[in-house]
């Protein structure tokens, strides 16, 4: 990242908008997420559920497969170790159980400030959630108050109309390769 394209793309991005730069798959263990905090990224994502997917931008290369569990117990010490680096938590929904898990977070006072979510919908695995604007608006209805939520759609036919409901429903968009790769 240390090239003169990329300094011009961030400067480009970063003097227009405010930024949050995020390290880090959430898939990855707890271990591996400490050593990458101790570079002070602003964010770092972890599954909140069983994380299970399939990545396939492009259809004719094989799929690229993550997978992990993490129980409340680790979910609890990410978020004491981001809190303890100063990293914003982004806690990656591919299932509405995911909620069940913040909740758990949350109430042992860990992750109580501001709360960072990603909604994934449509994205192929076992953690699949139906790309349709019913499954957004069925996230959103269940989502704390005071959460910060962005959208992540896989799948090229629904992608704009997922992603401008959730505008209007005062969310956000992720953007980036790994989450528009039919644009």
């Amino acid at each position: 990242i240390h090239h003169a394209d990329w300094k011009t793309l961030h400067h480009m991005i970063t003097d227009k908008v405010d930024t949050i730069m995020q390290y880090g798959v959430a898939s990855a263990r707890i271990e591996e997420k400490i050593e990458l905090m101790k570079l002070s990224p602003d964010m770092m994502a972890v599954a909140f559920n069983a994380h299970d997917e399939y990545f396939q931008p492009v259809p004719t290369l094989p799929p690229k497969r993550m997978m992990a569990i993490h129980p409340v117990e680790e979910l609890i010490a990410y978020a004491k170790a981001a809190e303890e680096h100063k990293v914003k938590l982004e806690c990656e929904g591919f299932t509405i159980c995911f909620l069940m898990l913040l909740r758990s977070v949350r109430f042992k006072g860990t992750a109580t400030h501001e709360t960072y979510t990603t909604l994934f919908i449509g994205w192929p695995g076992g953690t699949w959630m139906p790309p349709t604007e019913r499954a957004l608006q069925f996230f959103v209805d269940n989502l704390p108050p005071d959460v910060i939520w962005n959208v992540s759609v896989m799948n090229p036919e629904k992608q704009w109309p997922i992603l401008s409901l959730a505008v209007a429903l005062g969310g956000h968009v992720r953007v980036g390769y790994e989450d528009n790769p039919y644009i």
